[in-house]
């Protein structure tokens, strides 16, 4: 039942994310979702009775300086704002799951934890697919299916695992690398900018990560 309860959380975080991404843009969309180390840095002292560490604060905080100069905030319209409010959805959705996995590797396989997330995931999200009924192309069905296999079930069975190993805070910092790579690859195939400000922030997400990792 616990993890059932993850994969609907897991099931929010996909809505939420991709939805943030159609309203708006893939830099919005992976940019917000990185503040999720901010929110780990706040609640897994809560989750695990640890002692807060400030330096983990400001290295999230680090991350968050950054992802706020990547952000267009000179130009502000209703779709960007709504896809930044989803995108923090995503990101406080993946913070929650973060720390419920590292509980559950404790004592479960992070493939089984994986798998069994997907699985109830997938169920929760049935319904949306009853609702909006979408033809698939053979082309599109082949992408899915790399997406869900390597860059989905794959990757978050790897994730799983490495909380086996580090903190949550730790884990969250690295994967806010993700909308760094992201954005090089939006701008590469989708022809989308990418200004002096957000190349700023980039770096400063990777001095950050690079702190956290040396620690």
């Amino acid at each position: 039942m616990p993890l059932a309860i993850t994969g609907v959380v897991l099931a929010l975080h996909w809505l939420s994310f991709f939805a943030a991404i159609q309203v708006s843009s893939v830099t919005i969309g992976l940019i917000t979702f990185a503040i999720f180390p901010v929110f780990v840095s706040f609640l897994e002292p809560v989750f695990f009775k640890e002692s807060f560490q400030f330096k983990s604060l400001l290295q999230a905080l680090l991350t968050l300086a950054g992802i706020v100069l990547v952000l267009p905030l000179e130009n502000i319209d209703s779709d960007v704002s709504l896809g930044a409010l989803l995108g923090i959805t995503s990101a406080l959705t993946f913070a929650i799951l973060t720390l419920l996995n590292r509980k559950f590797v404790v004592k479960t396989p992070a493939m089984t934890v994986a798998l069994y997330q997907n699985v109830f995931a997938c169920v929760s999200l049935l319904p949306f697919f009853i609702i909006f009924p979408a033809s698939i192309s053979l082309s599109e069905l082949l992408i899915l299916i790399l997406l869900g296999g390597i860059f989905t079930a794959l990757a978050h069975s790897m994730f799983n695992y490495s909380l086996t190993q580090l903190k949550a805070q730790t884990v969250s910092i690295v994967v806010s690398l993700e909308p760094i790579y992201g954005i090089v690859a939006a701008v590469i195939l989708l022809d989308e900018s990418l200004t002096l400000s957000m190349q700023l922030g980039c770096a400063i997400v990777i001095a950050a990560n690079v702190w956290a990792l040396r620690n």
